[in-house]
C-alpha cells in the first residue's frame, strides 16, 4: 500500500461526484440450463437483471444452429425478484411440445437457446445482448 490516510467524510456534508458515468451496457446471457424433470429454464446473466421485464416469449429452444427443431416459449412463470439469474417455471404447452420433439432438448448437444434483445432489461433499463437463431449458445 501507499500508506495514504483515509479522511472521513461527516454525513451532514457529504462529498459531490466529481465523475460519473451512467451504465449503458445490457447485460449478457453467461449460462442457462433446461430441467425438463423439475419443469424449469435457469438463465444466469452478467449483472442483476428487472424481472417483471423478463418476456418468455422472446426465447427460442432449438436443438441447433440451423433450426431444424425449435420450441418458442410462449409463457411461464418466475417466482423471484429482481437478480443476475432468473428461474422461469415453464408453460405445461411449451413443456408437451419440448417432450414431443425427439430431437430437441433431450441432450446437451441438442438444447440451444437464442433471444432477442427484448428478452429482459438491466435495472437501468438497458436491453439484453439478443442471441441470433442463427448463433445460437449451446
Amino acid at each position: 500500500m501507499n500508506r495514504n490516510n483515509i479522511i472521513a467524510i461527516a454525513k451532514s456534508q457529504p462529498a459531490e461526484v466529481r465523475n460519473f458515468v451512467q451504465d449503458t451496457t445490457g447485460p449478457v446471457l453467461v449460462s442457462y440450463s433446461l430441467n425438463l424433470s423439475t419443469e424449469q429454464l435457469v438463465l444466469s446473466f452478467s449483472e442483476t437483471v428487472f424481472v417483471t421485464s423478463f418476456d418468455p416469449s422472446q426465447i427460442t429452444l432449438q436443438n441447433n444452429e440451423f433450426i431444424v427443431a425449435y420450441e418458442k416459449l410462449t409463457d411461464g412463470y418466475i417466482p423471484h425478484d429482481n437478480n443476475a439469474t432468473v428461474i422461469l417455471q415453464l408453460a405445461k404447452e411449451n413443456l408437451d411440445n419440448l417432450k414431443a420433439i425427439a430431437s430437441l432438448a433431450t441432450k446437451i448437444a441438442n438444447t440451444f437457446i437464442s433471444f432477442t434483445s427484448k428478452l429482459v432489461l438491466d435495472m437501468n433499463n438497458n436491453s439484453v445482448d439478443p442471441i441470433k437463431t442463427t448463433s445460437a449458445k449451446i
